[in-house]
């Protein structure tokens, strides 16, 4: 690719590694949040009922829910947002981006050692996720329950290693970059939708006292119609190396890189489209003239797949064994151990999917390091400087001298994670707690286990007071609180997490809420 379009896929993945620490943070897997289980922790595999079920738990559509109607409707029902990771470091950027302080010499080494830590090759990563639930209905019965919900996926999930931000805090400084140093990065997107269809059956009950029943075994599934819509990756692997400026203020830089792009849609066809005309045709053409993919492109539908979520439920009731304090709680008494696997599966672009390879070295000499003229024509900004002085015909014959991969398509693995939940029900009060771990690292999904803990009290019954924390996963510790309404027949509940200490593994945090939920 040319050296604009190669420094504006480069800036804008980078700007989004940078800026997204100042939006939020993020949870510990990329699972689905309800308000309730956002607060309390991003747990819920014990807990979470209704439709919101079926990409939790299925067989928690058996659960009560207190004294809830057998039926549940939500419109709009529920938008939930996560982001961050080790990325947001935001001690780091408060301590050094925020006093004024120029990023320079040994200010500049102290920021990248707490950054990225004192290894050279030392990586960060940031992930985002954002869930749309269009609608969700359900139904329970005694000993079986059914429901249907759709959802929107938004994940997007990058890194870079300390040499990248180098090279973007410091520009093209021979200081750094005199001997060979590592300048890689990665970013990817994916857009889908789910079309769930939930089910749950009970399969024991075992009745021990003249109290009925008192452990009740509740096993679901939620098969799903994967929509794919849009994917895009681009992986580079590079290395870099500036000479100092010689008598004659002239600089030499050695770029060898190799990278991987991968693509969906129009912009697969486009890109070979390119790769024919230049490459196979000979055809004197610029790469910016041909990469224009239409907006409509992000959203249409690529292929359709299938994918499902499972669990089983345990329900004790407590209610004929004499607790301690059991006096204090009025209403049912029930404990509930929950186990699942979410989101199996896998999204197959199929031909609309196209995976680009290409490699090169720059090795230019006589590049002259006009400080002056940057500072005075290029408002301090060195990659201007630098595009301004390197020919396009120089960057298309080498960074966008790519080669598409025939025979290998675009897969994606849904986040999958397993997990296992607990919640101890006491009347108005309860407590929860999950853990679990991811399969994969795609969006803020982690192979780091975590543990999520929350508590709750009904306020007259109707107002959910929730706070609740989270350890491991894709960032630091997070804390969540959480509170709304809770009728009978309506609800509407909304709940934030943030992060208070991000030295370890970065900042994380984020929202959700209900929508409209009706029950009847």
């Amino acid at each position: 690719m040319n050296m604009k379009t190669c420094r504006l896929l480069i800036s804008a993945s980078a700007t989004l590694l940078l800026t997204l620490p100042l939006v939020g943070d993020v949870d510990a897997q990329s699972r689905h949040m309800t308000p309730a289980s956002h607060a309390l922790g991003a747990g819920g595999t014990a807990y979470v009922d209704t439709y919101h079920a079926n990409f939790v738990n299925p067989a928690n559509l058996l659960i009560r829910g207190g004294d809830r109607p057998r039926r549940t409707v939500g419109i709009y029902g529920g938008l939930h947002m996560t982001i961050g990771g080790s990325l947001a470091n935001m001690n780091t950027y408060n301590r050094y981006l925020t006093t004024g302080q120029t990023i320079r010499g040994e200010v500049a080494q102290d920021m990248f050692d707490s950054w990225f830590g004192k290894g050279l090759n030392e990586t960060r990563s940031l992930g985002f996720d954002l869930t749309h639930t269009l609608f969700g209905a359900s139904y329970r019965r005694e000993n079986w329950a059914a429901s249907i919900a759709a959802r929107n996926r938004v994940m997007m999930s990058g890194d870079m290693n300390r040499g990248m931000a180098e090279l973007l805090f410091l520009g093209l400084d021979s200081s750094i970059f005199q001997t060979p140093r590592a300048v890689n990065m990665s970013f990817e997107t994916l857009a889908f939708s789910e079309l769930s269809f939930g089910f749950a059956r009970k399969m024991l009950e075992f009745n021990s006292n003249s109290n009925g029943r008192e452990i009740t075994l509740y096993a679901g599934v939620a098969p799903k119609l994967l929509i794919a819509q849009n994917s895009a990756r681009f992986d580079l692997q590079s290395q870099l190396t500036i000479s100092s400026a010689d008598e004659n203020s002239n600089s030499s830089i050695h770029h060898s890189f190799v990278y991987n792009l991968e693509t969906t849609g129009e912009l697969t066809s486009q890109m070979e489209q390119y790769h024919f005309d230049r490459r196979v045709q000979n055809m004197d053409v610029d790469f910016d003239d041909y990469v224009d993919p239409p907006a409509e492109d992000a959203y249409s539908v690529k292929s359709l797949g299938i994918g499902f979520d499972l669990g089983t439920t345990l329900v004790m009731n407590l209610e004929g064994y004499d607790l301690p304090g059991a006096s204090l709680f009025r209403g049912s008494r029930t404990l509930t151990v929950g186990f699942a696997i979410s989101d199996i599966g896998a999204l197959d672009f199929g031909p609309s999917g196209g995976v680009f390879n290409g490699a090169g070295e720059l090795d230019w000499h006589g590049f002259s390091y006009d400080q002056e003229m940057i500072d005075e024509q290029f408002d301090g900004d060195e990659s201007l400087y630098f595009e301004s002085v390197i020919s396009d015909s120089i960057g298309d014959e080498l960074y966008a001298n790519f080669t598409p991969v025939q025979g290998q398509g675009v897969v994606r693995n849904l986040p999958t994670t397993v997990n296992l939940g607990v919640h101890l029900k006491l009347g108005k009060w309860g407590v929860m707690m999950d853990f679990g771990k991811g399969f994969n690292s795609r969006g803020v999904n982690s192979r780091r286990a975590y543990l999520s803990m929350g508590t709750e009290y009904r306020l007259f019954n109707i107002i959910p007071l929730r706070v609740g924390m989270k350890r491991g996963g894709f960032a630091s510790a997070s804390y969540h609180a959480g509170t709304g309404l809770e009728f009978r027949n309506f609800e509407f509940t909304l709940s934030v997490s943030s992060v208070r200490n991000s030295s370890a593994y970065g900042s994380s945090g984020g929202f959700a809420f209900s929508g409209l939920v009706f029950h009847f």
